[in-house]
């Protein structure tokens, strides 16, 4: 089923809806949170995120050619955010084969830039197309329990982490101190998604783009768990 902008059109894409759902569930705010303080988090690359911290300050990127410079990583390191979120095509891998995706990896892992983010600041990640591995794929990706561990390898997840046995990248982590405390929750829109509808050849889209809307109230997005 597809889901529906504001203005009642639909998303084509995925790209947009991770943004989308991850900014409409991520709240800066210093209400009260019922969540229980973890303790320090090894659930991430990099800098150790101390969950007990205050954060103040978070920086959010996607879509990353580590081929070539990424300037971006500099000015972030350089802002020094409390926490970075990687979106989603943090590598464009666009492989099945293990070994090609993990090459992909360590390209993004020898950038200078990313070398650089990484010590100036706590990482947290999700997944889009490109990193889970095939260009706009769902829940038919042959591949996606490989591309799962691959992408918890990288990321530095604990062998122990619940995301290494349930079918997704998907998490949700609580920070700061009793009263300002945050609540971050990190969407995995490929790994259950209904595979999508193509446009007909001959028949011209209203809305642009390569799919049409599919209304089977069978197919979902998140999965049931998530």
């Amino acid at each position: 089923m597809m889901p529906r902008r504001p203005d009642g059109g639909t998303f084509s894409g995925m790209k947009n809806l991770t943004t989308v759902l991850l900014a409409g569930v991520l709240t800066l705010a210093s209400a009260a949170c019922t969540a229980v303080d973890s303790g320090p988090s090894t659930d991430t690359a990099g800098t150790k995120l101390d969950t007990a911290r205050l954060i103040s300050r978070i920086a959010f990127g996607s879509c990353v050619d580590a081929t070539k410079p990424v300037p971006a990583f500099d000015a972030i390191a350089n802002a020094k955010p409390d926490l970075m979120i990687f979106l989603g095509d943090n590598v464009y891998a666009d492989t099945t084969d293990e070994a090609e995706l993990r090459a992909a990896y360590q390209v993004l892992a020898d950038n200078a830039g990313f070398r650089k983010l990484k010590l100036a600041c706590p990482l947290l990640a999700t997944w889009d197309d490109h990193d889970y591995g095939i260009n706009d794929a769902g829940v038919e990706h042959p591949a996606k329990t490989m591309s799962q561990q691959v992408f918890l390898d990288f990321w530095g997840i604990p062998k122990d982490s619940p995301r290494r046995t349930q079918e997704g990248v998907y998490d949700a982590q609580t920070f700061g101190p009793p009263g300002q405390r945050i609540q971050i929750i990190l969407l995995d829109t490929r790994n259950h998604r209904g595979p999508l509808t193509p446009r007909p050849k001959g028949v011209e889209s209203t809305r642009g783009g390569r799919y049409v809307p599919n209304p089977d109230p069978a197919l979902t997005i998140l999965g049931e768990a998530q």
